[in-house]
């Protein structure tokens, strides 16, 4: 173990010393970007190639290092997870698959030109995965609102369309007779004005049956 790592200790080293060796880097670019993404996702990250023929593309996050360099065909990596993965064909994309929270932080990616040196960190935050199909509070209650007020409107007109219809039974179907006392203490019975014929014509029948019944009980 401790061969090895003295091992690819001296391989990085022999990359940046040949890269000193190699470049005079006049201007230094620095970019700084965001990107947040949910667990579970897949990740790209990449690094701004302007230089056609770059002398060592370097990636690095915390301890880990990745480093790779065209000219000498040298490459060097101390990144242990499998779902991180660097294509030294394409040094300059990263590559992070099922994203987790610990995979969050800064990523900085160093790309050493002819005569510059461009940098680019991403910070990347990765948060809890929302579930398919699940309704977030905001969002349920924006739908939960205009329910609330549509089922209201139908109860309070359902109230007043019963309101209507009891009124108007009311006035359709009267009451057909009204008891009264007077102060004599004889009970009158008052007839509607509608029906003020139909109660004289029984008062005349049973008048004339009381005639007839009186004159045949003398006989």
């Amino acid at each position: 173990m401790v061969t090895m790592f003295r091992r690819e200790q001296v391989a990085l080293l022999s990359i940046q010393l040949l890269v000193m060796c190699h470049v005079h880097a006049e201007v230094a670019l620095d970019d700084h970007r965001n990107k947040y993404v949910s667990t579970g996702e897949t990740i790209t990250l990449t690094c701004n190639i302007k230089d056609n023929s770059p002398r060592q593309i370097h990636w690095s996050k915390g301890n880990c290092v990745f480093a790779y360099s065209p000219s000498d065909n040298l490459t060097f990596s101390s990144f242990t997870s499998k779902r991180l993965k660097i294509n030294p064909d394409l040094p300059s994309t990263l590559h992070i698959s099922n994203a987790q929270h610990k995979d969050a932080g800064l990523y900085i990616c160093r790309v050493t030109g002819r005569r510059v040196i461009n940098t680019i960190t991403w910070n990347l935050t990765v948060s809890e995965n929302r579930r398919e199909g699940s309704i977030q509070p905001p969002y349920f209650l924006y739908i939960l609102i205009p329910v609330i007020g549509f089922l209201l409107c139908i109860f309070i007109s359902s109230v007043c369309i019963c309101r209507k219809l009891r009124t108007w039974t009311l006035n359709k179907n009267p009451a057909q007779m009204e008891t009264r006392i007077p102060s004599g203490g004889e009970e009158v019975i008052s007839q509607p004005p509608g029906d003020t014929d139909h109660w004289r014509n029984n008062k005349h029948r049973s008048q004339y049956m009381e005639r007839i019944n009186s004159v045949y009980g003398h006989i």
